[in-house]
């Protein structure tokens, strides 16, 4: 290959992970046509907890609700169970999605082939229930369904907060890497991603064997 700037894009990674799941998915197969979607935070910053995102690096954090309606806790699991996330045929009461893409420019040099550029762009949406309690409902409904949103919540921000780190580590990695000619680069940028994303996809598998797919969190209803 000539002396020269190389620039490729590759959609690398799909994943999904639910309340009760973490497998590689598709954003066709993920949604039932039944469920309505309310954008919320759609491009919400990174929260604080992340720390400084590097340069390189870019978040697309979404928070969506699909709604649900009742008056005591077996309507509200009825409802949960007919209008949650679908993902392979399973109905979830939270999801989370994630895609990430990298885009690399490379040089050749006197040492042979190095990263002169590299941008990821990783995109995650949680999915999450809403329910608005009705007038003069139980107010123990209220508060128990509160905090299994909270649960909720804490378990699919852990497959996030997973998938972040991952990709700050795929930055890391790619970023540094060379060959001996040009001719191999993009190869070895797809081989060294893939080795990072099988990482993640066990790591999130891991996290819901060791919550019992929120259930050590108290995501569950009802409680």
């Amino acid at each position: 290959m000539p002396t020269g700037a190389v620039r490729t894009v590759v959609l690398a990674w799909l994943a999904v992970h639910a309340i009760a799941a973490a497998q590689p998915g598709s954003l066709e197969r993920r949604e039932s046509a039944l469920v309505p979607r309310v954008p919320l935070a759609t491009h919400a910053p990174a929260p604080a907890t992340y720390g400084a995102i590097p340069a390189g690096l870019s978040l697309d954090l979404g928070l969506e609700h699909y709604v649900v309606v009742g008056r005591d806790a077996a309507t509200l699991r009825r409802q949960l169970d007919l209008l949650g996330p679908v993902s392979d045929g399973r109905t979830y009461d939270g999801f989370h999605r994630s895609s990430m893409h990298w885009r690399a420019d490379w040089r050749s040099d006197a040492d042979g082939c190095a990263v002169t550029s590299l941008e990821i762009r990783l995109s995650s949406t949680i999915t999450m229930p809403s329910w608005v309690p009705p007038p003069d409902v139980a107010p123990h409904l209220v508060v128990d369904w509160t905090r299994f949103y909270q649960n909720l919540l804490i378990h699919e921000e852990g497959h996030r907060n997973i998938t972040v780190g991952h990709a700050r580590r795929a930055l890391d990695v790619l970023s540094t890497l060379r060959t001996p000619h040009c001719d191999d680069m993009q190869a070895a940028l797809s081989a060294a991603f893939a080795v990072i994303v099988a990482a993640a996809d066990r790591e999130n598998r891991r996290y819901d064997e060791l919550t019992e797919h929120g259930r050590s969190q108290h995501a569950v209803w009802p409680p």
